[in-house]
């Protein structure tokens, strides 16, 4: 009788365990991974390097202007002209004669002056500005070629992001005179003192671009024109890699070779898999963007979800980490249990 006492003691005992664990674990205590949304999952797409081109779509070479600014849409000009606002003057109430006249370039090349209207300045120079100002007043309004000082207040800019091997990445505004990739790089401080492999322009990430490499570590093998909108990606020397951490069979870091493109199934499946005992349902992936800001994504990885997984994209330098959830803890610790000898049927010393 003392001996079946004591087996069910520790029986009851073993149950109170399990019971504990699963009411701690499995009954709501921590946190279950919450899906990234939308607009979570789109940020953490735009970050990190952009998915690899398959191949040079075309590349023109850019028209580097030389020479004087010439003038494009967009552009602001200050406009010094005090005698011929005193001769217009009756005409603009309310205005110091001594004041300058401001005017932006029009998408149709002209700028809007007081009395003589419209006059055509796009692609010309600004002491060619100038010339076509003074000859809108004269003879009409004065007697005389007026004095006209122009400026120009405000350059017409478009900007390009430019991330990778760059000692400043960032987003650049880039002048009518500057659209080209040599200019781009020279904004970002230029190729980084380690060096880098090749340069790839896309255009509002989208796959169509060129992917040009690096002479002598430093300068693109071609400088195509820039448009505005582009992403400009230096890819830096020395391999690139991406991590995997967690609940998987052989964690560690992974070379990703030049070209190679490789999702979510893929690189769980170089780690050896998730582990089988606790079936892991969800993975977090660490990169960062441009600013160097850490940007995470949760996505679940179950066997109902491999089509879903197939379609994530992993970049180089990302970190995937199968976490542990409230579910993956508690098979964690029925397997301890089990090893340990505490389900019925395990044998206990018990003194007669």
């Amino acid at each position: 009788m003392n001996l079946a006492r004591r087996c069910l003691k520790a029986h009851s005992q073993t149950l109170t365990v399990i019971l504990t664990v699963a009411a701690a674990l499995g009954g709501g205590c921590g946190s279950q991974p919450k899906i990234s949304s939308p607009d979570q999952i789109a940020a953490f797409q735009r970050a990190g390097p952009l998915p690899p081109m398959r191949a040079s779509r075309r590349i023109v070479s850019a028209t580097v202007p030389s020479g004087p600014y010439r003038l494009v849409p967009g552009d602001l000009l200050e406009l010094h002209m005090p005698e011929v606002m005193a001769a217009v003057s009756a005409d603009i109430p309310c205005r110091n004669n001594g004041d300058p006249c401001r005017a932006r370039v029009c998408n149709a090349g002209t700028i809007c002056l007081p009395a003589v209207g419209e006059v055509q300045v796009a692609d010309v120079t600004l002491s060619e500005a100038e010339q076509r100002i003074r000859d809108a007043y004269c003879p009409k309004y004065m007697a005389q070629k007026p004095p006209v000082v122009a400026r120009l207040a405000e350059y017409c800019t478009r900007k390009i992001l430019i991330t990778g091997a760059v000692k400043t990445p960032g987003l650049y505004d880039l002048r009518s005179d500057e659209m080209c990739l040599q200019a781009a790089l020279m904004k970002a401080g230029g190729v980084v003192s380690e060096g880098a492999c090749a340069a790839f322009v896309h255009h509002s990430r989208r796959e169509d671009g060129v992917a040009l490499p690096i002479r002598n570590s430093t300068a693109p093998h071609a400088n195509p024109t820039l448009t505005g909108g582009e992403t400009v990606e230096i890819e830096p020397r020395g391999p690139r890699t991406f991590s995997v951490s967690g609940l998987v069979k052989k964690p560690g870091a992974f070379p990703y070779p030049p070209g190679a493109e490789y999702n979510l199934v893929t690189v769980l499946g170089m780690a050896g898999g998730v582990d089988d005992v606790l079936e892991p349902q969800f993975v977090k992936i660490y990169r960062t963007d441009a600013s160097g800001r850490l940007v995470p994504a949760v996505f679940k990885i179950g066997p109902d979800d491999l089509a879903e997984s197939g379609r994530v994209l992993i970049k180089p330098g990302d970190a995937v980490s199968v976490e542990h959830s409230p579910r993956t803890r508690f098979r964690s610790a029925m397997s301890s249990l089990v090893r340990g000898g505490l389900y019925a049927g395990a044998s206990y010393n018990v003194a007669p």
